[in-house]
């Protein structure tokens, strides 16, 4: 504690950055992790993030798919491992050093496919990591539903066992807490588990009333903040704090209406999606006004030390033919914003967040 009684955390991000993450000897993989100084003030009303580029360094792998690798997700500590995963590969990575170590692999849906698992999300809940996708079905051209692999969870114990959950009702529902029916759709990248509060919390990087359209897409950006009770039952539009017992959910995108491509990119949310424990109730909550929808979700954190009330979180920016952005937010997990965006220098594509 500072002597004004503000407090200062240590947080890392790390990059997501496609086909872009390839070194030039071709045979290695890379993502960049940046480590930046939170500052709260006393009152908690005020914060101010400082990011320390001179400590920026890569994380390497040679593992995979058609030329694609090491596009990270997430980042967290389970049993002493500090994590990440892959979204290409479904590899999830113990970070040493500068050096990805493969630890478990993930394959796509309910475990019985040779596709490696689209995971975007890890929390921990009852000594298990959770690792999740998207949370919706892929459809094809005509809309027709080919897929509902990324609407499978996977748990991981600590010796690295994995067992697959069918989750396609519980997305249901939080797709429903915000009022969305199929087709229409929400897109996670960022949930997690308060113990706290025994609540799930979601935050949707995009919401879509209307089927999947990829130019639409880039505008789906909510301000949606997903709540669920412990068992996953009830859920309210504001992740799991193993503090809060509590399910958080941060959207990327929603969309009342099916996906589709070019008007995904504006799909972005401002929803905070919490659910029980137990998932069973959702409510989802909205976070300040919806300004940009180009904006979406992508990773949070609770900043420690504030009994998982406070949220520190990452929105993405990918728009066809213009530059990558991230941006940095605080808010409360009633909605009330703390810090407003704040782009983070570099055009890249940050999508784990995590409190050392």
């Amino acid at each position: 504690m500072n002597p004004d009684g503000s407090t200062e955390n240590i947080l890392h991000i790390v990059t997501d950055s496609d086909r872009e993450s390839a070194a030039d000897d071709g045979k290695t993989w890379q993502a960049l992790i940046r480590q930046g100084k939170l500052r709260l003030s006393k009152d908690r009303r005020k914060a101010k993030i400082k990011w320390d580029l001179w400590a920026d360094h890569n994380l390497a792998g040679k593992l995979n798919i058609k030329s694609r690798g090491m596009e990270l997700s997430e980042l967290t500590v389970f049993h002493g491992r500090v994590l990440t995963v892959d979204d290409r590969t479904g590899m999830v990575y113990e970070i040493r050093g500068n050096d990805a170590i493969p630890w478990v692999f993930l394959n796509s849906g309910p475990g019985n496919t040779t596709e490696g698992f689209k995971a975007e999300w890890m929390t921990i809940k009852d000594d298990l990591l959770y690792v999740g996708s998207h949370g919706n079905e892929w459809r094809g051209p005509n809309g027709e539903v080919v897929h509902e692999n990324n609407m499978w969870v996977k748990t991981i114990s600590r010796s690295g066992a994995v067992k697959h959950h069918d989750w396609r009702k519980i997305f249901d529902k939080i797709r429903n807490a915000c009022g969305i029916r199929k087709p229409g759709y929400l897109t996670h990248e960022a949930v997690q588990y308060s113990e706290i509060r025994k609540t799930w919390f979601f935050l949707p990087r995009k919401a879509s009333k209307t089927a999947y359209d990829e130019p639409a897409d880039e505008r789906k950006g909510t301000n949606f903040l997903i709540v669920g009770d412990r068992h996953l039952k009830r859920f309210r539009a504001i992740k799991y704090s193993e503090i809060r017992k509590t399910w958080f959910f941060l959207p990327r995108k929603a969309s009342k209406t099916a996906y589709d491509e070019p008007a995904d990119e504006r799909k972005g949310t401002n929803f905070l999606i919490v659910g029980d424990q137990h998932l069973k109730r959702f409510r989802a909550i909205k976070i300040g006004r919806l300004t940009d929808p180009t904006r979406g979700f992508s990773a949070f954190d609770f900043v420690p030390g504030t009994d998982d009330f406070l949220i520190a979180a990452l929105k993405t920016r990918e728009v066809a033919e213009e530059p990558l952005t991230t941006y940095f937010t605080v808010f409360d997990i009633n909605g009330k914003v703390i810090l407003a965006d704040e782009e983070i220098e570099g055009n890249l594509k940050f999508e784990g967040l995590f409190f050392v």
